[in-house]
């Protein structure tokens, strides 16, 4: 074992930031795991924050920089606690120069970094070079003093690194660790596990790759380093695997010990789940502290499959009943040095935990319950095997561990078709990847291109609706001719860099400055015109890349070309619209805070020209009274007639005064703060009334559950209002007409025809219990003696679930010691069948008509049971209901007779 200096996993991260702190970076805070990137799900590498910069859309906080980014990736999740270095949750230490200092500083600073800092022998370090990167190789040798054969020239795959098919792009040079120098250098290979691992990635961006392929140096070369901070730490504590380090163990541990089991003495598999466990753990912290709610789609579907993971695998090592938050706790304990705000938001991490995993037990119990009617309907096939569809189905959707399907449906005798699991699990993890797992420079390139040439565009929208604006740069994207079949290649030029646009193109305009507001903070981005001599360009849309404003809409007629100047004009109503539906949304926000809680806090928002939507933390559902308390409490700040006052401030004095700040949301170190004194006060970039009245009127209009503890209200404000009026105007007209009454008498008429047709339906019901009883009655005749006991086995047509119901109970009792079978297809695709037993049948003969009646569903591909004597079973296939009926009969003549 080499003689290597302990170091814990926070001594990694402060020596790393501090050494480059040393060296003029500029150490930056991690970002949130939800990216402002689009196009990106959640925050999948440490360079993620710093796209933009390197696009040219964004200025450099400071030309070297230094961070400790959290990260998650899960399209390798089926691999954690398998290897020894995949996670969901990792921290990346990195070093970033923006146009600054290049491959010899990068190079000799992560080798005094990796030898003197972090003591790791030199003779234990294998770098790794692009094969064509002579320039990095000759650094390594030269000035670093690595023998020739000790640097590893790498391929493409491996040491050159690209986001797209076009964009920044360049080699790599990595740095392993060599857990067995003693095996010599002449048959190195890097891609062995079990004496190699790299833990330090250095990226030289130097090229930018055209659409056809072509290199061209970048004119400012920029540096993208990575460092694993589990991975060092498994290195410098001299542990088998990045799971058993002072990062996890901890965590691992708290969950053996509500097991009671020893995580040392514990077999492979169960060290599995721990590890799992441990993995899993951290990453919910995480992500609920950013902001992150479970739910089904997009990344709060990932949040829930994380935590549904975590519980699968404590049922798997004997943990019953609820136990997350307990392991939650060792996490945020473990973070918060690091990460205060997951000691901040502990109460509401544990609240959203405690939710999913009630929720998720309960589910879990009914996924054992699908099981076993797949099992009912798997038995009856020629060759009894359990799709892989409906596996992947009970672990996807109810997180049924394959192998406790597996165990199950051996102790039935069927197997499972492993190979359909594979190919749906394939299919997600195609799916996942191509959405989530990429970080996609190409889309942006021609935009990138001319940001890089432009300055910041100036936003005068606050106070100016019309400016004169010079187009410093055009987009031209004629995807409305585009046609089927044409390739990327030729696709990419469609969206082309272009100096001119005209009549019939759609363009993206950049303007040097602009009334039009982008969307950003929930508001809609404006809408209106630019204009000139016999142009006409309408605006349909405006959205922010990096410090640039994006103008897209169509050319109407004429031609313009870069550096025309323009008039830039909004849409004033719609502008009006957007404002009174967003100062709403905040005195919407405070009104929450008073009326149901003052916890509540923003977790979305969705400000248009028509209406405003807001979604919120809340530790409780909101009643009827509620929702009018608050509706009321709106409409009477909006009649006070509040001026809003508005202040650009530090953030430190905006938060000292009480702010409201979006969580997750990232800010300047300057904030624009919107208040309304004595009501309301956020920091916010959008655009407001300046005074309540101006909002004439609130109208809640629906109130719903999203996801756990998070609700959304939908409502409308100011001139909306007359829209949302008309419809429900219209509709109250047509209904009077209808029905020839007043608007007020409306409620009650409708009253009365729910009475009417509840009360014929109860008199529909009756007749159809009446006909089914005369019916049954008509089958007594039919009834088969054996011995002392009568059989009745019949069809019973059309007839519905619950008049069978009581038609086999009426038989049964009217035969006495009997036993009674009936079935019927109420409607197409559905079979229904009734066993009634008398309890002399039950006792003397053994029978239970749950039982008897489930094994008969079977052949028409049902289930179903019930009590002894009386039990009912549904069923699909109705072309085998005369077979069912046939082996009901020959079964209880056999046990009967």
């Amino acid at each position: 074992m080499a003689d290597l200096p302990y170091l814990s996993g926070s001594d990694i991260r402060d020596k790393f930031l501090k050494f480059y702190e040393a060296r003029a970076h500029k150490i930056l805070p991690s970002a949130s795991l939800i990216p402002e990137d689009p196009t990106v799900m959640l925050t999948i590498a440490g360079m993620l924050p710093f796209k933009p910069i390197f696009l040219g859309q964004r200025k450099a906080p400071s030309p070297r920089a230094t961070s400790s980014q959290k990260c998650i990736r899960t399209n390798d999740i089926e691999n954690v606690g398998r290897t020894a270095r995949h996670h969901t949750f990792f921290e990346m230490l990195g070093n970033f120069s923006f146009g600054d200092y290049f491959k010899e500083e990068a190079i000799a600073w992560a080798w005094e970094l990796s030898t003197q800092v972090y003591g790791l022998p030199a003779e234990r370090i294998v770098p790794s070079v692009f094969e064509e990167d002579d320039e990095a190789f000759a650094i390594w040798r030269d000035q670093i003093g690595i023998a020739e054969n000790r640097i590893q020239r790498m391929g493409k795959k491996d040491n050159f690194w690209q986001s797209g098919i076009t964009g920044p792009c360049g080699p790599c040079s990595e740095l392993y660790y060599d857990f067995h120098p003693e095996l010599g250098d002449e048959q190195i290979d890097l891609e062995d596990d079990s004496r190699f691992i790299e833990f330090y990635n250095l990226v030289f961006m130097q090229y930018n790759r055209d659409i056809e392929g072509d290199l061209t140096p970048l004119e400012d070369k920029n540096i993208d380093t990575g460092l694993g901070l589990e991975r060092m730490a498994q290195i410098l504590q001299q542990v088998p695997n990045n799971f058993e380090t002072d990062l996890i163990l901890p965590i691992i541990k708290t969950a053996a010990e509500i097991a009671e089991i020893n995580y040392n003495q514990a077999d492979e598999q169960t060290k599995i789940s721990l590890k799992v466990i441990g993995d899993h753990v951290r990453a919910v912290v995480h992500l609920i502290a950013d902001g992150v709610t479970a739910s089904n789609t997009d990344r709060g579907y990932i949040l829930r499959r994380l935590i549904r993971r975590v519980i699968r695998h404590g049922r798997l090592i004997g943990i019953e009943g609820n136990f997350i938050n307990q392991v939650a706790q060792t996490a945020i304990a473990l973070a918060e040095s690091a990460y205060p705000t997951v000691r901040e938001r502990e109460n509401f991490i544990k609240s959203q935990l405690q939710r999913e995993e009630t929720q998720f037990l309960k589910t879990l119990a009914r996924g054992e319950k699908l099981l076993a009617e797949i099992i009912a309907k798997t038995a009856n096939l020629s060759q009894p095997k359990i799709s892989g569809k409906d596996a992947f189905e009970l672990y996807d959707t109810y997180g049924f561990p394959l192998e406790l399907t597996q165990e199950i449906a051996e102790e039935q005798g069927l197997s499972i078709d492993l190979e359909g699991f594979e190919r749906e699990m394939e299919e997600q993890k195609t799916r996942s990847q191509d959405s989530h797992e990429a970080i996609d420079l190409m889309t942006q390139n021609a935009l990138g291109e001319i940001a890089k040439r432009s300055d910041e565009t100036s936003f005068l929208g606050y106070s100016k609706l019309v400016t004169q604006s010079q187009i410093m740069g055009i987009v031209v994207n004629n995807n409305d001719h585009e046609s089927k079949g044409v390739s990327l290649k030729d696709s990419l030029r469609i969206a082309r860099n272009a100096p001119t646009a005209g009549a019939g193109d759609r363009v993206q305009i950049i303007l040097d400055q602009t009334p039009f507001y982008g969307e950003s903070g929930g508001q809609i981005g404006d809408r209106g015109y630019l204009s000139g001599d016999d142009v006409l360009i309408r605006i349909e849309d405006v959205q922010k890349e990096g410090n640039i404003l994006v103008h897209k809409g169509k050319v109407e007629r004429g031609t313009v070309k870069v550096g025309d100047v323009v008039n830039a004009t909004i849409d004033r109503a719609c502008r009006r619209r957007v404002q009174a539906n967003h100062t709403a949304t905040h005195l919407l926000q405070a009104a929450l805070k008073k009326i149901v809680d003052d916890s509540v806090s923003q977790a979305g928002s969705l400000v248009n020209f028509d209406r405003l939507r807001f979604d919120f933390n809340s530790p409780r559902a909101l009643t009827a009274d509620d929702i009018q308390q608050v509706e009321e409490l709106v409409n009477t700040w909006i009649s006070e007639a509040h001026e809003a006052d508005v202040n650009i401030m530090p953030i430190a004095e905006a938060k000292a005064k009480g702010a409201t700040a979006m969580f997750g949301e990232k800010y300047g170190d300057e904030v624009r703060v919107i208040d309304f004194p004595g009501v309301s006060m956020e920091l916010c970039g959008g655009t407001h009334v300046t005074n309540t009245a101006e909002i004439g009127v609130f109208k809640i209009i629906s109130e719903t559950g999203i996801a756990s503890g998070v609700r959304r209200i939908e409502a409308v404000a100011g001139a909306a209002i007359l829209d949302y009026l008309n419809v429900r105007d219209k509709v109250v007209k047509e209904l009077s007409s209808t029905f020839k009454i007043k608007p007020e008498e409306i409620s009650d008429r409708v009253n009365s025809l729910q009475n009417e047709l509840k009360a014929t339906q109860k008199e529909l019901e009756a007749v159809k219990q009446e006909l089914a009883l005369f019916k049954s009655d008509s089958l007594l005749s039919q009834a088969e003696t054996m011995g002392e006991y009568k059989i009745l086995v019949a069809n019973m047509g059309d007839m519905d679930a619950k008049s069978l119901q009581s038609a086999a109970e009426r038989l049964q009792q009217k035969l006495g010691e009997a036993a009674v079978v009936i079935a019927s297809i109420p409607e197409p695709g559905k079979v229904s069948l009734v066993a009634a037993f008398s309890q002399k049948v039950i006792k003397e003969k053994q029978l239970q008509a749950g039982k008897f009646i489930g094994a008969i569903a079977k052949i028409c591909g049902g289930g179903g049971g019930g009590r002894p004597n009386l039990a009912q079973a549904g069923a699909r296939d109705a072309s085998k209901l005369d077979e069912a009926l046939a082996t009901a009969k020959q079964q209880l003549i056999q046990a009967l007779s």
